[in-house]
């Protein structure tokens, strides 16, 4: 296999709509903990899905864990409510 790196190749549009929310501490948290994540208005939408969908996956793997999450203005809060 031949690997290289090239330059100056331009993203995909589908691909620069993405979300990093970088790590995110879900597993240190306790039942009535919360996370807030201030962001831009124009990126609520991307950024409320990027989180619900980190927080479902996590709680799939845990079995017990809930989570909910909320946004008002720029800003998104999750809690742990189970």
């Amino acid at each position: 296999m031949n690997v290289q790196i090239e330059k100056d190749i331009p993203i995909p549009d589908g691909l620069k709509g993405r979300v990093n929310l970088g790590v995110i501490p879900l597993g240190e948290m306790q039942v009535g903990d919360s996370i807030r994540v201030d962001c831009a208005p124009e990126d609520i939408r991307r950024v409320i899905a990027s989180l619900r969908i980190r927080a479902h996956r996590y709680a799939r793997q845990h079995p017990g864990w809930k989570f909910t999450a909320s946004q008002k203005g720029g800003v998104i809060r999750l809690w742990r409510i189970e």
